[in-house]
């Protein structure tokens, strides 16, 4: 078994280490010391530190010690391992794959992985380290390869009388400040009203209807009814007193606002957005 952990950034103690990775070490069980074709392994501790200045390695912990003691600068950077090695001299070069920890520290996360072991110390084994050096657990960092950038582009829709207007005006300055390419229904375009909204609406990326107190606000739904059946990101901003007929919308979770309040649902907005994927601030 093997377990990787996230945490947040933070200062460490990093004299704490060595204890910690010998105690790592004294639990791995023996049968996790055998190689499928019954080789034996041995295991061996290994430190790594940078700094703005220098690069520092070991595989001695009162060396690793010793060298937190002196550096100039604190670690920007430290990497510590537990490898497995093959144990006949000739084949001591040779590691064998997953090592029993593996320690990252940088400038943004701090990543623990444990191996070779069962799933009842492993678990006693992070909590040690979460313990020791107060680690708060994050979501895993999505690989840069694997990452899919939204284009910045909105379609907001909205009621074309002066509440309607306004509100939207509100919402798209926010938009604007967030780097958003922002299209609504406005706007001449010689074309059929319903053909222009729907070409205007497809080509941007989140949709985000502005549901105003109106008599009627069926064709706002009909609208917005569009990026359902596209699979487009809908977010639904409803003042209060609008009575919705949602239909296919049925099950989508909207914002409610207060009459002429609509900055109080900028927070669900901006929650919105990110769940989206795209980054705030």
């Amino acid at each position: 078994m093997k377990l990787t952990k996230f945490y947040a950034h933070r200062d460490l103690n990093f004299h704490l280490l060595p204890d910690l990775i010998g105690r790592v070490i004294s639990s791995v069980p023996s049968p996790m010391l055998v190689t499928a074709d019954e080789k034996e392994l041995i295991l061996d501790e290994y430190y790594r530190v940078l700094t703005p200045s220098q690069v520092a390695s070991t595989r001695d912990r009162l060396e690793f010690r010793d060298i937190l003691r002196t550096l100039d600068d604190p670690p920007i950077a430290l990497d510590a391992e537990v490898e497995c090695f093959f144990k006949a001299k000739h084949l001591r070069d040779y590691s064998d794959a997953p090592p029993a920890l593996s320690f990252r520290y940088d400038g943004e996360t701090i990543k623990i992985s444990m191996a070779r072991n069962t799933v009842a110390v492993i678990k006693e084994l992070f909590g040690a380290f979460e313990e020791t050096f107060s680690l708060t657990t994050v979501t895993p960092p999505v690989p840069e390869e694997q990452q899919v950038v939204r284009p910045r582009t909105a379609f907001v829709a909205h009621s074309f009388d002066d509440r309607g207007k306004s509100y939207a005006y509100e919402v798209i300055k926010l938009l604007s400040m967030l780097d958003f390419q922002v299209t609504t229904g406005e706007g001449y375009s010689p074309e059929g009203v319903s053909k222009k909204v729907k070409r205007r609406l497809l080509a941007q990326e989140v949709v985000i209807a502005v549901l105003s107190r109106k008599d009627d606000s069926t064709w706002l739904t009909q609208e917005t009814a569009g990026a359902a059946f596209t699979d487009k990101p809908l977010i639904l901003m409803i003042e209060e007193g609008v009575t919705l007929k949602p239909g296919v919308l049925g099950d989508l979770e909207y914002i409610r606002f207060s009459e002429g309040q609509i900055s109080m649902a900028f927070v669900p907005l901006l929650e919105g957005l990110q769940e989206l994927g795209y980054r705030i601030g």
